[in-house]
């Protein structure tokens, strides 16, 4: 109903029989009846059709509406399960910042408490040590 609806040409025209003046709105009876073929003719659209078609159109709104309210609510605690993940992964990429940075520190201070590393010994030979050498 609603596609036949969007598509049906709604204008102004008026009743031969009253004056120019006079305009109304809304489909032709020749579109109505092309849309929806209901009807006795092509010439007039009576009113219980065009009740008819208004409250199926009504209906076709309410179901949609529905659809688009659920559809909305999904979205609506699919976005805050996301955003409180987000949270969560936020919360924990400031910690382990933290924990970056007390790790830093205590390298820093084992490293500054921690004695010099040994020189490797080289053998003195009398050779070496200005000595005189043999023969």
């Amino acid at each position: 109903v609603l596609a036949k609806l969007r598509v049906m040409p709604v204008q102004s025209w008026q009743y031969r029989s009253q004056d120019a003046s006079i305009r109304h709105i809304g489909p032709t009876a020749q579109d109505f009846r092309a849309a929806f073929g209901v009807g006795e003719s092509d010439t007039t659209i009576t009113t219980v059709d065009a009740d008819g078609v208004a409250l199926a159109g009504v209906k076709a709104l309410e179901a949609r509406t529905s659809r688009l309210v659920a559809e909305n609510a999904a979205l609506r605690a699919r976005l805050a399960r996301t955003e409180r993940a987000a949270m969560v992964v936020e919360s924990l990429r400031r910690e382990m910042a933290a924990f970056r940075a007390q790790v830093q520190a205590l390298a820093a201070v084992r490293n500054a408490s921690a004695p010099a590393p040994a020189q490797p010994r080289t053998a003195v030979t009398p050779a070496s040590a200005g000595g005189a050498r043999p023969r």
